[in-house]
């Protein structure tokens, strides 16, 4: 009798990283053996590749050798190759504790496979269409942008699945999967978000882990609390219209056109459109008073989606609460690059859950979620597409494109801000049922 493949089952599971592993096999034996083919192909995706594979694993080991020679990685130097180092200085020392293998390629390759592996961990698909919207994900623009340069946010998103499994083992080991946020925390700021899960806990197990993060905190900030600030001084700001999402695109980008009127200002153009004394403080007050609007419309709307996101199984619930909140934290902070939107995989099942449930808007979220992980594909088509286009056609175009991009982005940042909420709640009401039941 012929076995059926189970919704949901090993095979579901590991499907995704099978073919994310096939691809990545694929592009290495083409840079080995056929280079030109290579670069052709991976322009194709909307970037043009200026440096060798696992070029951000080089920098960052790059930087703990010239650290270590007393270089000033902070600021642009011969050693850095005129660049700077711009992560945590936490990381350059965890460098000397744990050296790396001066051979980057080598660390790269070791990165992108645990990468690739850590994807096995994801709640597994529950439907065919789940499993080929996933299969499709995994294929996007995004993923290539991590893979191939080794980036180092791909540890990140391996420190995040490992932490989310470890806090659903029991209390005990729970602890140490909040030590694994933390750690991540300490190399790079950003996965400080996950912490939000610690929400989980009833509130004397709050507090108690409240006292060595504490004591962690304020070790971190004494050891390392300058270098950091330098580090978060020097975050990289580019063109908006580039490789890049955040919430300060759309009001930034907009100015530049406006103030511009092209895509790709020279540097005249750009400094001098930079310079308006009120650009600064406008975009300031644009983004505060937008996350204050979607935080109010979330509270309003989130009552919609409680139920649904209350009978998601935990695993479910921890996959989309992290992942919500390491976007969020990176949208509305700072520029991003495009790669960051890996963290949109760990988000991507619940959501499909939900909508297998009948929740509203949640088909349309997914469909959202995989185009901007194939943003810079088709960004970068239409630009090949309109090059030969009239200019300012060619402007209107890409404009138009990058204008939408931006909305989407919005949508689905109001809508993770709405699974933060529904987290919260649901959290508040199993701290209040013991108190009802002892009353």
């Amino acid at each position: 009798m012929r076995r059926m493949v189970t919704p949901g089952g090993w095979l579901y599971r590991v499907a995704p990283s099978a073919v994310a592993a096939v691809g990545f096999l694929g592009f290495a034996l083409l840079w080995i053996e056929a280079p030109a083919i290579y670069f052709a192909v991976m322009s194709h995706f909307g970037f043009p590749l200026l440096s060798p594979p696992m070029a951000d694993t080089y920098s960052v080991i790059q930087a703990i050798s010239c650290w270590q020679a007393g270089v000033n990685v902070y600021a642009p130097s011969p050693c850095m190759g005129g660049g700077v180092y711009n992560y945590s200085p936490f990381l350059l020392h965890l460098g000397v504790l744990f050296p790396l293998p001066r051979n980057g390629f080598t660390v790269g390759a070791v990165l992108d496979i645990l990468f690739i592996a850590s994807l096995c961990w994801l709640p597994p698909a529950q439907t065919r269409a789940e499993l080929l919207l996933r299969i499709a994900a995994i294929c996007s623009s995004s993923m290539l942008f991590v893979l191939e340069p080794a980036n180092i946010d791909a540890a990140m998103f391996v420190l995040a699945v490992l932490g989310i499994m470890l806090i659903r083992i029991n209390t005990v080991i729970g602890v140490v999967g909040y030590a694994v946020f933390a750690f991540g925390a300490a190399c790079k700021f950003y996965p400080v978000a996950l912490l939000l899960l610690v929400w989980r806990e009833r509130p004397r197990r709050l507090l108690l882990l409240a006292v060595p993060g504490l004591l962690a905190l304020t070790i971190y900030i004494s050891k390392f609390g300058g270098g950091s600030l330098v580090a978060l001084r020097i975050l990289p700001c580019g063109l908006p219209y580039a490789d890049l999402f955040g919430a300060l695109n759309l009001p930034f980008g907009t100015w530049l056109l406006v103030a511009t009127h092209t895509l790709s200002p020279n540097l005249a153009q750009y400094t001098a459109a930079i310079s308006h004394p009120s650009l600064g403080i406008g975009i300031q007050i644009f983004v505060e008073l937008s996350a204050l609007v979607l935080l109010i419309v979330a509270l309003r709307m989130a009552p919609r989606w409680d139920r649904a996101f209350a009978e998601l199984e935990e695993e479910h619930r921890l996959f989309l609460t992290g992942g919500a909140a390491v976007m969020l934290i990176c949208f509305f902070l700072a520029q991003n690059l495009s790669h960051r939107a890996i963290f949109l995989l760990l988000v991507l099942p619940g959501l499909c859950r939900m909508a297998a449930a009948g929740a509203p808007w949640m088909r349309s979220a997914c469909a959202a979620i995989l185009y901007l992980l194939w943003q810079d594909a088709f960004q970068g088509g239409l630009r090949s597409l309109t090059s030969a286009w009239p200019a300012h056609l060619a402007v209107a175009a890409n404009f138009l494109l990058w204008f939408m991009n931006q909305l989407i982005w919005w949508g689905c940042v109001f809508l993770l801000m709405s699974m933060i909420v529904c987290f919260l709640k649901l959290q508040l009401r199993a701290w209040r049922q013991p108190a009802m039941a002892g009353a």
